[in-house]
C-alpha cells in the first residue's frame, strides 16, 4: 500500500474457520523532507560553553538551537521542553528568548508558557497569529532556560537526583500557499549528571551484634 504523509493507522483483523476473530493494529509514519525543523540541545554555563557535567550549586542553562531545514515554510510550531523531574534542579528565573526574535512584528519572540504541574515550559511559533521565524532562510534561533543545582550532598544522594533529564517535543506544520503538508513532530532527550565525587560518607558502628541497615526512600534492594 501507498500511504500519505503523515500517520496512518492499520488495522489488521482475522478470521479462522470457527468464525473467531481477532484483531491487531499498529500506526505507520510518513515523514516528509519538505518540512524538516532541525534541532539541537545541550547544558551551558552562562558564557555560552558546554557542560558535560554539572556541579553542586552550579547555576546553567538549557539551551534549544532550532532552524527550518527543509523545502517548504514552517508557518507553525510548538517546542514542549520538560523540565528535569529531580528536586535538586530548580528554575533560576525566565526563559531567555532574546536569541529567538527580535521582538518586531516582522520577527517576534515565541509565546511561552510554564506548567508547573508537569514542569514544562511551551513554545509557541507563529500563535496568535504572529509571524513564524521559521520560513526558508530564517536563521537559527535559540531559547535559553535559566536553572540551577539546588541541594547538599544527602539531597544529591537520593535516589535519580543527581541524574538530569531534559525532553524535547517539536510539533510543526507549513508547506505551499493553499497546500498544507501533514503536520510533522519529532522528540529528543538530553542528560547530564551533577559530580558528586566530593560528597563524602562516613558511617560509624560501635557495639557489637546483629546491623540492619536502611535505605533510604526510593530503594527496593
Amino acid at each position: 500500500d501507498i500511504f500519505p504523509i503523515g500517520t496512518t493507522k492499520v488495522i489488521y483483523t482475522f478470521t479462522d474457520v470457527a468464525g473467531n476473530t481477532a484483531s491487531c493494529s499498529f500506526n505507520i509514519t510518513v515523514k516528509s523532507n519538505a518540512l524538516k525543523l532541525k534541532t539541537q540541545q545541550r547544558y551551558t554555563d552562562a558564557s555560552g560553553n558546554t557542560i558535560t557535567q554539572l556541579q553542586p550549586n552550579q547555576q546553567f542553562y538549557y539551551e534549544l538551537r532550532y532552524q527550518n531545514d527543509g523545502s517548504e515554510n514552517i508557518n507553525r510550531a510548538t517546542l514542549d521542553v520538560k523540565m528535569p523531574d529531580a528536586t535538586t534542579i530548580v528554575a533560576n528565573g525566565a526563559p531567555d528568548l532574546s536569541g529567538a526574535g527580535d521582538g518586531s512584528w516582522q520577527h517576534p519572540q515565541p509565546t511561552s508558557s510554564y506548567n508547573s504541574v508537569t514542569k514544562s515550559w511551551r513554545f509557541e511559533i507563529g500563535a496568535n497569529n504572529n509571524n513564524s521565524t521559521l520560513m526558508l532562510g530564517d536563521p537559527e534561533r535559540v531559547i535559553r532556560i535559566p536553572l540551577k543545582v539546588q541541594g547538599d550532598c544527602e539531597a544529591l544522594f537520593a535516589p535519580c537526583q543527581n541524574f538530569v533529564y531534559t525532553e524535547l517535543t517539536a510539533t510543526y506544520k507549513g508547506g505551499p500557499a493553499g497546500c498544507p503538508l501533514a503536520e510533522m513532530s519529532h522528540t529528543a532527550s538530553l542528560t547530564t549528571t551533577i559530580n558528586t565525587s566530593d560528597c563524602n560518607r562516613q558511617e560509624m558502628f560501635c557495639g557489637t551484634g546483629q546491623v540492619t541497615f536502611k535505605a533510604i526512600g526510593g530503594f527496593t534492594t
